[in-house]
């Protein structure tokens, strides 16, 4: 039996099978859960900061040094990691996987001061 020339001979099914398929695939997507706030908990952060015009160097030795030295201050940190470019500054924050849910939003409270 050849399956091509069966679904050549019988096209009208098979029109009919790929848009039953496309229509329960449709539903399905629709039906997917969306969740605002996953299961999973995050614990890493950026903290950007923006100084226009400053060269790397003055953004590095007025922002990126300072807001480093204020993070390295958190209990429960993992890694700290800058970058300064022309006109901004990006600090990543991460911290240990043994933090808990609870401890969680005081810590990012404790860096958002």
């Amino acid at each position: 039996m050849n399956l091509t020339k069966t679904a050549l001979d019988s096209n009208r099914i098979v029109i009919m099978l790929v848009l039953m398929m496309i229509g329960a695939g449709i539903i399905a997507y629709g039906n997917l859960s969306r969740d605002a706030m996953p299961p999973y908990t995050v614990r890493v952060c950026a903290v950007v900061t923006q100084f226009p015009g400053a060269s790397p160097q003055r953004v590095e030795e007025l922002i990126t040094e300072k807001v480093e030295k204020v993070v390295q201050e958190l209990s429960n940190l993992k890694d700290v990691t800058s970058e300064s470019r022309t006109g901004i500054s990006i600090v990543h924050v991460t911290l240990n996987d043994d933090v808990t849910e609870e401890e969680l939003q005081p810590t990012w409270d404790k860096l958002r001061r």
